[in-house]
């Protein structure tokens, strides 16, 4: 485990570090405020976000609200499609609903 491996280092020495940590045969857990050294040296990345470690290629991100109404409408509209009840009223205006929200 590395502490800032880069402070108070001269070109040379940072050169060397970087090269000897990317042939390195085993795991080194770093950590870095060094922007391009961690983009030579490191193959993954985890960070700290509000006190959670967090791996960012890995956050799944909320749907936006217009996505989830999509998806609400589209499944109100599948089910009246599917109830030989269903006014065509109903259906079209639910699919007006969602065209104008695929617009």
């Amino acid at each position: 485990m590395l502490d800032e491996p880069t402070n108070y280092l001269d070109v040379d020495a940072l050169d060397a570090l970087a090269d000897y940590l990317q042939n390195y045969p085993g795991t080194v857990i770093f950590v870095s405020h060094d922007e391009p050294f961690r983009q030579a040296v490191a193959t993954r990345v985890l960070q700290f976000e509000t006190h959670q470690l967090v791996d960012p290629d890995k956050v799944v991100k909320a749907p936006q609200p217009v996505e989830v109404d999509l998806a609400v409408l589209q499944f109100k509209y599948d089910q009246l499609m599917a109830d030989p009840t269903s006014s065509t009223a109903a259906i079209q205006a639910l699919r007006q609903q969602i065209d104008r929200l695929k617009a």
